[in-house]
């Protein structure tokens, strides 16, 4: 009635509605919200509070979560699943069912997740950056490249304000190369000063398989997380300081990287990462670029294989499949020893 009324008296009047709403004593917003749900074909006036919503099988709501893919912090198809859940469930229960899930696959991987012990000094490197300070207001960056089956770090290139550029770690790579030999397998993040032309084509010449992290995916390249860690912990007991020149910081870097090569672990039964990195030369000569390229060839083989497998909650990404080829190649030849991490109950050590 209300709507009607005022309709009459504005196209007799040619008055606006704010100035009718303000006479009769209406809300000019309340007046546009009852418009509008008039034009949409429904009552104007809608009873008070959330609106009763059917039952949801909430049974099946988790087993089409389930089948979703989980990220680390994000679940990709959740916009499309809403939609046909949306007239029985709000947006906050649904996003609190996907954060369950999510959290749900990511317990199950903690509790299957692989820890892989390296083999094969020489033969396996990692190359990352790290930020270890500032000078200057600019961060210093540091080039690191390790060699995963002896722990032996290479003395790393700093660069001030931005990580070094593709072109230069490609040239370190080369050099390391023609020094101490190339490895098989080169991993790698997807950084785009690594993950580049000219570091490409430093890998082609030499022939070493490049293995990336996948995205998000830090602890992927974990060997080379862990000595970075401990090249930082070892430039504080230096003596590191964002008040050291560059030429200063670059010693201090020296000085730290030798420790730790001289350092005896207990992971390499009691030798240092000079000794194990020593002992990898006979096996790094047998590989020839004409092995090196059969190793190659086997490998895109086996990644071909898991692409076409059937099976699975979804397909494997080519990329992925890249990584279990290179994975399993390795495992097979002995070069890395994979075992199952499982989660336990605090009081059981």
């Amino acid at each position: 009635m209300i709507l009607k009324a005022m309709d009459e008296i504005k196209e007799a009047t040619g008055e606006p509605y704010t100035r009718l709403c303000a006479g009769v004593g209406v809300s000019y917003s309340s007046l546009l919200r009852w418009q509008s749900r008039r034009d949409r074909g429904l009552a104007p006036v809608s009873v008070p509070g959330p609106r009763k919503l059917p039952p949801v099988d909430l049974g099946q709501v988790k087993a089409d979560l389930e089948s979703l893919a989980h990220g680390r912090v994000r679940t990709a198809g959740t916009g499309e699943l809403y939609e046909l859940y949306r007239d029985q469930l709000s947006r906050r229960q649904f996003r609190e069912l996907v954060d369950e899930a999510r959290r749900a696959c990511r317990e199950r991987e903690d509790c299957g997740r692989q820890r892989i012990y390296w083999n094969a000094p020489r033969l396996v490197w990692a190359v990352d950056d790290v930020h270890i300070g500032y000078h200057e207001d600019r961060k210093v960056w540091s080039n690191q490249i390790r060699d995963l089956g002896s722990r032996y770090q290479f003395v790393p290139h700093l660069s001030l304000g931005s990580v070094l550029h593709g072109e230069l770690v490609a040239e370190r790579l080369d050099r390391l190369f023609e020094v101490n030999g190339a490895p098989l397998v080169l991993k790698r993040d997807n950084g785009g000063n690594l993950d580049c032309a000219a570091v490409d084509a430093v890998l082609e010449r030499y022939v070493v398989v490049p293995l990336n992290s996948p995205l998000q995916y830090p602890s992927y390249n974990g060997g080379i997380e862990k000595g970075q860690r401990e090249f930082k912990e070892e430039l504080v007991v230096q003596g590191d300081s964002d008040l050291l020149g560059m030429p200063d910081r670059f010693i201090r870097a020296q000085l730290a990287t030798a420790k730790l090569n001289d350092l005896f672990r207990r992971c390499l039964h009691g030798h240092s990462a000079n000794w194990a990195f020593e002992t990898g030369k006979p096996r790094q000569r047998e590989y020839t670029l004409r092995k090196r390229r059969e190793a190659f060839e086997e490998m895109i083989v086996m990644a071909k294989v898991a692409l076409t497998e059937p099976g699975g909650k979804k397909p494997l990404s080519p990329t992925a499949a890249w990584r279990l080829a290179v994975q399993y190649w390795l495992q097979f030849h002995g070069m890395i020893t994979i075992t199952m991490e499982r989660k336990v109950l605090p009081i059981f050590p």
